[in-house]
């Protein structure tokens, strides 16, 4: 789902009806000519997590990239 809309941030917690979460952050993908690519994927979710360990940051990040690659777009 898009980070904001109209300048008004978007919270997670819209996209899932308020249910729990495993993980949440930030991608950048870019759409076009019928392909979609990931750019950067973070865990950066401005509360969930915030200040996670390292460890927790690279499993957030495992788990985005898993769910992005299930519909097809991958990150570098």
């Amino acid at each position: 789902m898009p980070h904001s809309v109209q300048g008004e941030e978007i919270s997670h917690a819209v996209l899932t009806g308020g249910r729990p979460v495993h993980a949440a952050g930030e991608a950048d993908i870019v759409f076009g000519g019928g392909l979609s690519y990931g750019v950067e994927i973070t865990p950066r979710s401005g509360h969930f997590h915030n200040g996670a360990d390292p460890r927790t940051n690279a499993k957030i990040i495992e788990i985005g990239r898993e769910a992005f690659h299930r519909y097809g777009i991958t990150f570098p």
